[in-house]
């Protein structure tokens, strides 16, 4: 559209000085898209309905989705539609009926995150493009290479990618670099976090109903709290329970901190990055907001309109504007320059507050002057052509879009003739209207004469001529999907269901340890398969082969700065026995496929449905778990091309966190070495144990651990190959313990939580 409206055209480039990347705004409202595109944005992205992440903005309702496209197809404006939740077997009919509703209305892109979603879309409207949501983690070349092969032509990079991985992302992508410039920021890898899905059944983040319990106040405590899961099995080993008690009196007991906003990162803000950014190579720059207001929307959109528009980086007054519209006691900036440590975390204080009050009335005030006098304008070129006996002519041109219209005929005037001025003047009234006249010219021949009613019928009718042919010259013309759009509701193939004997002799027993400490070779030897993260694998390949363990566990951060070491390590793993890699993401399957491993998917590939698992199977994985935040039901529903698994003990990893909260608990990074964590005790008393990971990145833990031994039915139901124990914080007696009742059918020794029944998503309820 840069060709049809001139004035929104910016990607020329001269004197080797690269196109400016593309602005991307949010709008949660018909209000905030209008805000939005009046304040510059060369792309906006909403969402209406259901299948997008910000559920509690007003959105749009279908007909004001088809108002938006064609008001942002007007504009110049691309239009980028949200379908970023994982989908269900039973929702994928639906959701994809939604992706074909955007298709017709003349939506440019959508935003993804659910992989089977959108290889179905890329079947079935080729031409369609796909924007790889930064829910599916992309971090590295490997990760874009990965989604390019699905059918995504854009990559929404993780916001913990710093400016180093940014600029060899660029250089070496197949596809399309997308990132964060500004707004709030998720203290876990986005897409990894289950944080407020497992704390409150109906708020899962994945489904568009984050909680946000990283908002909340925590403290650090050490190593763990009296209400650890153990409680109950420390009357057997008290002195040990004693001393893994944080609880516990007198001058052993560890030390606390005040309690404060310890996952709770301040807002984004890279405005004083713009001229690095521009040297990137990245192709779109997103403002997050879509929750926010049409004023912050217009402030924000604007400020870094005309930064990019200058090709230079905010000022202290300017970074100071920002900050009055919303902060968290100022910004941060550490991911994208590499600083991550304690000084990212920030609240809202009193004085935020009521500096955006101010602010937000300042700005409300502005962008609604600007949207009563009509909005953004184009300019327009008008010629008139007056002749007695013929009818009225009006040309009219925006950009390489030329009408003529015709209106009522003209007579031959018998007193005063019509003057140019007079003609002028009427036709170069386009208040109310998205043009404004730039040149007007009249031509009169004779003696004419015409009512002013008539000129304005013809100025109208030009006006309303030239938005249709505007609208028109942006028709994507798209082509027929490969595929036709069929009924992909999900049935249960009722005969799939096993009896009890065929699934507990067929299921595998799947271990994953956070460390070689916690075995022994007793409890070995009753796995049939054994994962272990992949540096201890490479730390002590000997004790790993002693105790069978033939699988890894990728970390879950690989930047391109640290690619060739995971390769290095992956090569001596496999040299030294591993035989399979545990991957939570497709760029980190690549990898451990050139190291000729086996790929195996973690829940962290977050499959929700059958199809997902087709797309896996692509990628060369041979074996997949499916999401924790299913339920039974869901899990038994799932009929998929994989042996499928599912985690059915152990403390779920909560979070993935880029900054180490260990760095900053009491006996700082010593706890890593030492083989003692810290954890975060929220308000309620609740602790949550914190794991170290490659590269000085974090788990943050459930508090419970989740065990299924003694709902045998359930397990039945759930008709899985794979069962999988995570034993992330257990001992080697601990880890003795839970198999013994696990193999007794018995109830936990501990306190623990169940995977619900219902079909309910991001459900985990305390057991009685």
């Amino acid at each position: 559209m840069a060709d049809i409206c001139p004035n929104v055209a910016r990607t020329a480039v001269s004197d080797g000085i690269l196109p400016l990347p593309e602005l991307l705004a949010p709008a949660g409202s018909p209000e905030a898209l209008q805000a939005a595109v009046a304040a510059g944005a060369d792309a906006v992205y909403f969402g209406g309905g259901l299948f997008h992440a910000r559920q509690f903005a007003q959105n749009f309702d279908d007909q004001q989705l088809k108002e938006a496209i064609r008001f942002c197809a007007f504009h110049g404006v691309k239009s980028h539609i949200v379908l970023n939740t994982l989908i269900d077997a039973r929702q994928m009919d639906q959701a994809l009926r939604r992706a074909a509703f955007m298709y017709e209305a003349g939506a440019d892109a959508l935003i993804v995150v659910d992989l089977g979603l959108a290889s179905l879309i890329h079947r079935t409207f080729p031409d369609f493009a796909l924007h790889a949501s930064t829910q599916l983690s992309g971090q590295q070349v490997a990760a874009a290479e990965m989604l390019s092969k699905v059918g995504f032509s854009r990559m929404v990079c993780a916001r913990e990618v710093s400016a180093v991985d940014l600029r060899y992302l660029c250089q070496h992508t197949p596809i399309e670099i997308e990132m964060f410039i500004h707004g709030a920021l998720c203290v876990s890898l986005s897409g990894q976090c289950l944080f407020s899905a497992m704390l409150d059944g109906a708020r899962s983040g994945n489904c568009g109903t984050c909680a946000q319990p990283c908002r909340l106040s925590y403290q650090y405590t050490s190593p763990f709290c009296k209400e650890s899961m153990y409680h109950t099995y420390a009357g057997a080993h008290k002195e040990e329970w004693n001393h893994r008690n944080p609880s516990q009196k007198g001058p052993d007991a560890p030390r606390r901190e005040t309690t404060r906003e310890l996952l709770s990162l301040k807002d984004l803000c890279l405005a004083k990055h713009i001229t690095r950014i521009l040297s990137l190579g990245v192709r779109s720059l997103k403002i997050e907001g879509r929750m926010k207001s049409p004023a912050y929307v217009y402030a924000v959109t604007k400020c870094y309109r005309m930064l990019l528009d200058e090709r230079r980086d905010a000022d202290v007054h300017e970074v100071e504007k920002l900050a009055s519209l919303f902060s968290r006691s100022g910004f941060t900036d550490g991911y994208f320059t590499g600083k991550i440590n304690r000084t990212m975390c920030g609240v809202r204080t009193e004085q935020d507050k009521q500096n955006t009050v101010v602010a937000e009335k300042q700005a409300t005030n502005e962008y609604r002057r600007v949207l009563q006098n009509g909005g953004k304008k184009h300019a327009v070129w008008i010629h008139v052509t007056l002749q007695p006996q013929k009818p009225a002519t009006m040309e009219m041109r925006c950009g390489t879009v030329q009408i003529t219209v015709h209106g009522d005929v003209v007579q031959t005037a018998q007193q005063t003739p019509l003057r140019k001025a007079d003609v002028e003047k009427q036709m170069q009234k386009l208040g109310g209207t998205p043009f404004t006249c730039d040149q007007i010219e009249v031509t009169l021949h004779g003696a004419c004469q015409l009512p002013v009613a008539a000129l304005n019928a013809l100025r109208r009718t030009g006006t309303e001529a030239l938005y249709q042919a505007i609208l028109t010259a942006h028709d994507p013309h798209r082509v027929a999907g490969k595929e036709p759009l069929t009924d992909l509701r999900y049935h249960r193939d009722e005969n799939s269901v096993e009896t009890t004997a065929v699934v507990q002799q067929r299921a595998q027993r799947v271990g994953c340890f956070f460390s070689l400490e916690q075995m022994t070779t007793e409890t070995a030897c009753r796995f049939d398969r054994l994962y272990i993260p992949l540096e201890q694998f490479c730390a002590d390949p000997a004790g790993a082969n002693a105790y069978g363990v033939t699988g890894v566990i990728l970390p879950p951060f690989v930047f391109d700065t640290q690619v060739s070491r995971v390769r290095q390590m992956l090569q001596t793993a496999a040299r030294a026995g591993a035989r399979m890699a545990l991957c939570g993401v497709p760029g980190h399957a690549l990898l451990a496929s050139e190291a000729g491993l086996e790929v195996h998917g973690s829940y962290r590939c977050n499959v929700y449905n059958p199809y997902s698992a087709d797309v896996l199977k692509e990628m060369q994985f041979t074996r997949v778990c499916v999401s924790p935040e299913l339920c039974v039901a869901q899990i038994r529903d799932l009929q998929i091309s994989l042996p499928k698994g599912a985690v059915i003990y152990g403390r779920l990893p909560l979070m993935t966190l880029r900054r180490c909260l260990l760095h900053d608990a009491p006996g700082g990074c010593t706890k890593c070495r030492v083989g003692t964590y810290a954890a975060l005790r929220d308000r309620t008393g609740t602790c949550f144990p914190i794991l170290p990971m490659f590269g000085h990145a974090n788990l943050l833990c459930n508090a419970l651990p989740f065990y299924m031994a003694d709902r045998p039915q359930d397990l039945l139901q759930m008709n899985c190959d794979d069962h999988y124990f995570l034993f992330l914080t257990e001992t080697q007696r601990e880890v003795s313990a839970v198999l013994d009742s696990w193999e007794r059918g018995a109830p936990a020794p501990f306190a623990a939580r169940r995977l619900p029944r219902a079909h309910k998503k991001s459900v985990f309820k305390t057991a009685n």
